[in-house]
């Protein structure tokens, strides 16, 4: 552009619709993730057992994440499939110097239990 200039008037109206995908929270589309997670963990650690602290963090976040997202979906399966992964990987992750400290402080919390995880991390990102 050869020149810039500023109007003082919207030229673009943008709508957001509440009960868009991009809005709304579908606790399938997120339970892939956990899913493509243990894949993900089986395979690295299968190929190369140092790869175990790595992997657990990831595997560690990402349920973390997607515990947060449906965490109020019903799903008794999903949530309880998503605990036990963190109950499995956290010592790892408790252990790992290079951890996050984020996510450090979630596995330290997990012992406390799901519950009470999910309490806290809800009262810290809000």
């Amino acid at each position: 552009a050869e020149k810039v200039v500023y109007i003082n008037k919207p030229l673009y109206f943008y709508f957001q619709n509440d009960e868009s995908a991009m809005h709304t929270v579908n606790p399938e589309k997120y339970y892939d993730r956990v899913i493509t997670g243990d894949l993900i963990y089986e395979k690295a650690v299968g190929i190369n057992p140092l790869l175990k602290k790595a992997a657990a963090k990831y595997i560690m976040e990402m349920n973390m994440i997607v515990l947060m997202k449906i965490q109020d979906c019903g799903d008794k399966e999903k949530l309880s499939h998503i605990a036990d992964n963190i109950k499995k990987h956290r010592m790892d992750v408790v252990t790992d110097g290079k951890a996050r400290p984020r996510i450090r402080i979630s596995a330290v919390i997990s012992f406390l239990g799901i519950k009470m995880l999910c309490r806290i991390r809800n009262m810290i990102t809000k």
